[in-house]
This record gives structure tokens, C-alpha cells and sequence, in this order.
């Protein structure tokens, strides 16, 4: 794997009477430099290739690592083709200084790459945890049952709705018949799925006189024993415990 970068032949060379090089099939070629960046299997290399026409003169390694790691050859590899701009300025100083005086620069680019990888990484991982929790909510909102009290022409109702759609109602003619219901009814929370199940199909009013009679049932039971508040509401005070 390899990548190839060009670079002007330097006006030195390039304006050289072609009768000064040595004799070669390439000498009526057109010459260039080019830097080149190679990985072969665990080592990665900087390579500066003298091109005539489109055959090879001559290549000089500029830098190469050798690495324990493949996948740390990769990753050199990516983060060194992220800076074609630079491979030939590091290919001259690594030429003219050795590998050495390269080798932390190299070393340093190779790091920031892999972190700001992991830290992408990490941040899509964040993202998505996110956008998940947020679609088990918006799930949630859309299936959670909830008990209202509405006005509506003269009538004091309550329904029930699940996330923004309301699927059951009752009415009544006085505040207080409704409030009446409702002491018993915000008491059956746990059984408002169940609810909603059955007006998928079930009747509306064969619903409100099933909770009607259950709630009069609960009334006796309550007044029985003793813990009934009395008057229009006995069971105002009434925890569920019947």
C-alpha cells in the first residue's frame, strides 16, 4: 500500500544539460521527484523516487519503522497520509538529519491521530447511547396510559390517554359525581394497560359500567370497615388498601 505525492524537480536539476547525466535508457525522459508513502505488512516508509518519464531512476528510503503491531503500521499509515503537505519537508530532513530526527514528530502525529480516534469513537458511542435512551422515552411517552380530568359542554369527564391519544371517557352531570369516581379510579393506575388493551376492541360503555360497578363494590367494602370519609366521597381518603 502505497501513496504517492509529487514534487517539482528542483530548477538545479531540472535545467541540467540532459548530456550531464550518466547514459541510462531513461535519459530522454522527462525527470521529477516524488515522495512516496509505502506500507508493507508491519513497516511503514517514506520513500523520495527520481522518475524519468514514468520509469524509476532511483529511490532513496528517506524513513521507515518497523512495528510489532500491524494494526500499529496502519495506524501510522493513516495518520501520516492525513498530511501529504508535509511529506516532503519531513522526507528532506529525515534525508539530510536521519531517521532519527524525525522519529518523535512521526511518533507524535501517530498519537494525536489514534486519540482523537478513540475520542470519536467514544463520542459516537456517547451519541448513540443517547439517541437510544431518548427513543426508549419518546416509546415510553407514546405508550404510558394517563388519567385526566376535562370539561367539556357542561360536563365534568375524565379520560384516559395513551401518550397523545385519548382512547376512553366518562360523564358526569356534577363535579362532585366526577371526583367521586376519581378517588376511586387514579387508584387503579396499575390496571390502566389493561385498560387500553381492551378498548382495542372492547365497547366504551360496557368499559365504564365494568369500573362503575367495581367502584361500588369498593365503596361497601370500605364503609364496612370502618375507614369510609363519608358524605358524597367515601372514598377521598381511601390508599387502595381495600
Amino acid at each position: 500500500m502505497s501513496t504517492t505525492f509529487p514534487e517539482p524537480l528542483p530548477p538545479s536539476v531540472g535545467g541540467a544539460d540532459p548530456a550531464a547525466w550518466p547514459h541510462t535508457d531513461f535519459a530522454d525522459g522527462v525527470s521529477e521527484f516524488c515522495v512516496s508513502l509505502e506500507r508493507d505488512g508491519s513497516t511503514v516508509r517514506i520513500l523520495r523516487d527520481l522518475l524519468c518519464g514514468e520509469a524509476l531512476a532511483h529511490r532513496v528510503v528517506a524513513w521507515s519503522a518497523d512495528y510489532a503491531d500491524p494494526a500499529d503500521a496502519s495506524d501510522a499509515y493513516e495518520a501520516l497520509s492525513l498530511h501529504p503537505d508535509l511529506l516532503n519537508y519531513w522526507s528532506v530532513g529525515a534525508t539530510a538529519f536521519g531517521a532519527g530526527w524525525l522519529a518523535p514528530t512521526i511518533s507524535a502525529h501517530v498519537q494525536e491521530y489514534v486519540t482523537e480516534r478513540i475520542e470519536s469513537r467514544l463520542m459516537a458511542d456517547r451519541e448513540a447511547e443517547e439517541a437510544h435512551k431518548l427513543a426508549e422515552k419518546e416509546a415510553a411517552a407514546a405508550t404510558k396510559v394517563t388519567l385526566y380530568h376535562v370539561a367539556r359542554k357542561k360536563m365534568f369527564c375524565l379520560t384516559l390517554e395513551r401518550g397523545d391519544d385519548e382512547f376512553w371517557s366518562i360523564s358526569f352531570e356534577e363535579k362532585w359525581e366526577r371526583e367521586r369516581f376519581s378517588d376511586w379510579m387514579r387508584r387503579q393506575k396499575h390496571r390502566f394497560a389493561e385498560f387500553a388493551e381492551y378498548m382495542k376492541e372492547g365497547d366504551r360503555f360496557e368499559l365504564e359500567r365494568k369500573l362503575l360497578r367495581e367502584m361500588l363494590v369498593t365503596e361497601q367494602v370500605v364503609k364496612k370497615q370502618g375507614l369510609g370519609a363519608g358524605g358524597r366521597r367515601p372514598l377521598r381518603f381511601w390508599r387502595g388498601e381495600a
